[in-house]
């Protein structure tokens, strides 16, 4: 198969076989090309490719026995990306303590009588100690809020899957088709292992404990006298008093509850689901060994015109072609690692 290429400054022209013939004595790339065509270490930008249809029939050709080869290409893996709703917060119902609210009233306790400025006969008192509450004892319910435990969560982002090494393509020559179909341990495979995401997940250990709180009475002690036997004489000195406050409770206890913080708390992750996994088998393709310099030439020329990439038409399977084709293999979906029919077909033969 020989698929030649004119090379312009500004397109790349495919030839038919009557034109061929005309240049026949050519023999290599330069000497068909204009004299201001670049060297074809040059890259060439491709405006325009219309191909003869004997070209299309000369790579059909090439994929039919004997012609064809064997070569061990990756179907690559298919995903289809959905959103995973993840959990970081447990969410649980939270409770405040409202303590009772109390009014306070005043209130005077005699501590001395009234008695005499000037006692001719003394009166008689008694001493006494009285405790006064000044708050009453109650219960009232507590809530003890809930506790949280901190656990990590391996999230899968991406599963485990079969990929193509860079820089590695399948070598085909139909004169040792054992060499270039090899599936086991078959050294452009790589086993990609998952890709996993830690994420920290707070999540109830103890619920909201709820629990009756004794709220003790509070006294005041008051020393008073105690006018046991009157006594006798002239002026009056009036009654002492203490004030003590007493609390009286107006509003009982409440305990209020949170709602809002029930609702658990998520984060959404975009993760690809497997659809098809990867699989190396062999497919049929163009046999490296038998391609032309200009059949290279011409490849080179239409990879980069489709693909975008910027390429260096030399005629030579080199790494960059390589790379270029596994690239767009790889952004078309394409099987992965030799120049197969649906790689042409793609690329517009």
């Amino acid at each position: 198969m020989s698929l030649w290429l004119m090379g312009c400054q500004n397109d790349v022209v495919y030839l038919d076989k009557a034109s061929l013939d005309k240049l026949n004595s050519a023999n290599t790339l330069s000497a068909v090309a204009s004299s201001q065509s670049p060297p074809s270490e040059t890259p060439i930008v491709v405006r325009s490719v219309s191909h003869h249809s004997a070209t299309v029939e000369r790579i059909q050709k090439a994929f039919q026995a004997p012609l064809a080869c064997q070569a061990t290409v990756l179907q690559p893996a298919l995903f289809k990306e959905k959103n995973t709703k993840v959990l970081v917060r447990e969410g649980v119902r939270t409770y405040t303590n409202k303590t009772a609210v109390t009014k306070i009233n005043s209130v005077k306790i005699q501590t001395m009588p009234a008695r005499f400025a000037e006692e001719t006969l003394p009166a008689v008192y008694k001493t006494v100690v009285e405790k006064i509450p000044v708050k009453r004892e109650r219960y009232e319910l507590e809530v003890e809020p809930a506790q949280y435990r901190t656990v990590i969560h391996r999230q899968e982002l991406k599963p485990a899957h079969l990929s193509w090494r860079e820089g590695c393509f399948a070598y085909t020559d139909r004169a040792n088709p054992a060499a270039t179909a090899v599936v086991d341990n078959n050294p452009c495979l790589i086993s990609q292992a998952a890709q996993v995401k830690e994420i920290k997940q707070q999540l109830v250990d103890v619920p909201p404990r709820f629990s009756w709180r004794l709220v003790p009475a509070e006294y005041v002690e008051v020393e008073r006298k105690v006018l046991l036997k009157a006594g006798q004489g002239r002026g009056l000195l009036p009654a002492e008093y203490r004030t003590v406050d007493l609390h009286h409770v107006v509003e009982n206890w409440v305990v209020d509850a949170d709602s809002s913080s029930a609702t658990n708390q998520y984060e959404t992750i975009v993760t690809p689901v497997l659809e098809r996994a990867a699989r190396a088998q062999t497919q049929v393709s163009l046999c490296e060994a038998q391609l032309t310099e200009r059949d290279i030439q011409l490849l080179q020329g239409q990879l980069a015109r489709v693909s975008g990439q910027a390429l260096i038409v030399s005629g030579k399977m080199d790494n960059a072609t390589k790379n270029a084709l596994l690239h767009y293999q790889q952004q078309k979906r394409l099987a992965q690692g030799a120049i197969t029919l649906e790689t042409l077909q793609a690329l517009g033969f």
